[in-house]
């Protein structure tokens, strides 16, 4: 019991509240984790007078998650300073979906899912600027890792067209920043070239080549599993969630992307639409990486033979090719990339797949500059 009439109720360690609930003199509670004290980590935050919050704290402020209003309303996505700020997704009560990038608490941009149109853009010729650099005279370097296999070490595990995928996403990055790849590097890893120590070879060498002012990218089209991308050589080896994330981390660049189509590689931040692990959320975090995912942890991500390519790869080059800018600045975010790509898969797939974004700076991060 304190002495402004609150309450703690769990398990304290060296004189401190670490996991348990806590009841404010308001009426208010707060059933979660604690670091020094302070909300730390997954947590539920009742008010009293109705309105609720589920999710990642950090330092005492709410970071990722589902917040309800009293008017029915519900925000899922990344908050600053307590407020909706980065993507999110708002959902009305009147059955509206809002999605998009969000600042100090109000629509930055933004776009109402049934407004979305997916018709395919197959002549992309003459798509690309010949330069693509954001700030006039600033031209950053990219670095970036694409792996796509579908020729497994052995037959009974082969998918179709991961390859192709990484192939078709190494010619976007090539052609639409041909300056940035130029004075960086971009590594193509397909089929037997992809195994588990050629891969982390890539992206720890790649990335930790990268300052503070280039882009770093990892792509991975193939099998996953959970925490885990199936490297070529399946059977005595795992690529891991966290080794990927360490290569992020300790690289010295201000933009990080990571990219997969795996079946299950929503577990990368091992949640669904809200993450609910903090440890997970708090290394993603930590790396200042920003991840779009073709499923979440409980789905499989579908390959269609008549598009030649598997959906979600499909549907985000689709974006690249100039569907996804949403706001006709001329540029596509990773933001606005993510917006039109999940909307598309999940119409396509009638729901049984649905991309996942986690992440910061979504709407900095830019993927190709459009003539």
């Amino acid at each position: 019991m304190y002495p402004d009439s609150g309450k703690f109720d769990g398990l304290f360690e060296k004189g401190q509240r670490k996991q348990g609930k806590y009841t404010y003199a308001s009426g208010d509670t707060f059933d979660g984790s604690f670091k020094n004290n302070l909300r730390s980590g997954y947590g539920v935050y009742t008010y009293m007078k109705g309105q609720s919050f589920k999710g990642i704290y950090v330092d005492d402020k709410k970071e990722f998650g589902v917040f309800k209003y009293l008017n029915g309303d519900e925000y899922t996505g990344s908050l600053k300073d307590n407020k909706p700020d980065g993507f999110g997704v708002m959902r009305l009560a009147s059955g509206e979906v809002i999605e998009g990038m969000w600042l100090n608490g109000q629509p930055d941009w933004k776009i109402a899912s049934g407004d979305l149109s997916f018709n395919a853009i197959s002549d992309t010729s003459e798509t690309y600027a010949p330069e693509s650099n954001l700030e006039k005279g600033a031209t950053p370097r990219m670095f970036a890792v694409v792996v796509g296999i579908a020729d497994y070490q052995g037959s009974s595990s082969d998918l179709n067209f991961s390859d192709d995928d990484a192939r078709v996403f190494y010619n976007h990055l090539r052609k639409a920043f041909p300056r940035e790849t130029a004075a960086g590097e971009v590594t193509l890893l397909v089929d037997s070239k992809a195994t588990k120590s050629a891969i982390l070879s890539a992206i720890n060498n790649s990335f930790s080549k990268a300052s503070e002012g280039d882009f770093i990218i990892f792509f991975f089209s193939g099998h996953g599993g959970k925490g885990s991308f199936v490297p070529y050589d399946l059977t005595s080896n795992s690529l891991t969630h966290q080794e990927v994330k360490s290569a992020f981390k300790n690289s010295s660049a201000k933009y990080r992307l990571c990219i997969a189509d795996a079946c299950f590689s929503g577990s990368v931040g091992n949640g669904n639409t809200v993450v609910s692990n903090y440890d997970a959320a708090q290394e993603l975090r930590d790396a200042r990486l920003a991840v779009l995912l073709s499923s979440n942890n409980e789905q499989t991500s579908m390959e269609l033979g008549q598009l030649g390519q598997g959906l979600f790869s499909y549907w985000l080059m689709n974006g690249l090719r100039g569907a996804a800018d949403l706001n006709k600045d001329k540029y596509v975010t990773a933001g606005e990339l993510f917006v039109y790509t999940r909307n598309a898969v999940v119409q396509q797939s009638g729901g049984r797949q649905s991309p996942v974004v986690i992440g910061q700076q979504l709407d900095k991060i830019p993927l190709c500059k459009l003539k």
